[in-house]
């Protein structure tokens, strides 16, 4: 299963993988998640991954721009997740186990501001700068060689979905 390229905005769960069976072999990469909305019901996680085995989560960017957003922009759950990387992800909350799951976590950045973005506010998650520190040439080594347009990411490659070109 690859889940790739998606441009998400204001649903109330972004991608959800294995919520009620397991799944095996996915790659969840090159995706934006936005919500203006508050919590409480309204909204929930970008991205979670339930009962996954040998899942990658690498290079996407997960965006709330509401303070009462519920607090975390990827979950991962459950003791039966397995073998789960996430690799260079960029969000404005928190990356977080639950119940149980394990993960291994690199390059991933969990402070992004509206302004390092094109227009945050539309949902357009394009990185605003080819210089965000932090963020442009800072990711961890990975595999993944395009990003959400299709562009080369670089050998040192900037972190979320989208790979800054001048």
């Amino acid at each position: 299963h690859v889940i790739e390229r998606n441009v998400i905005a204001n649903c109330a769960r972004g991608i959800g993988l294995g919520l009620q069976a397991e799944v095996h072999d996915t790659v969840i990469v090159n995706n934006t998640v936005f919500s203006e909305h508050a919590g409480s019901g309204e909204h929930d996680v970008g991205i979670v991954v339930e009962r996954a085995h040998d899942t990658r989560v690498e290079h996407n960017t997960v965006f709330f721009s509401s303070p009462e957003a519920y607090a975390n922009g990827i979950e991962y759950r459950w003791g039966s997740t397995s073998n789960l990387t996430l690799t260079n992800n960029l969000t404005n909350r928190l990356i977080r186990a639950r119940d149980g799951a394990t993960g291994t976590l690199a390059g991933n950045v969990t402070d992004a501001e509206a302004a390092d973005f094109v227009d945050a506010a539309a949902a357009d998650l394009h990185l605003a700068r080819c210089d965000l520190e932090g963020i442009a040439g800072a990711g961890a080594a990975s595999d993944v060689a395009d990003d959400l347009d299709g562009d080369a990411r670089a050998a040192a490659s900037d972190v979320g979905a989208d790979e800054c070109v001048e």
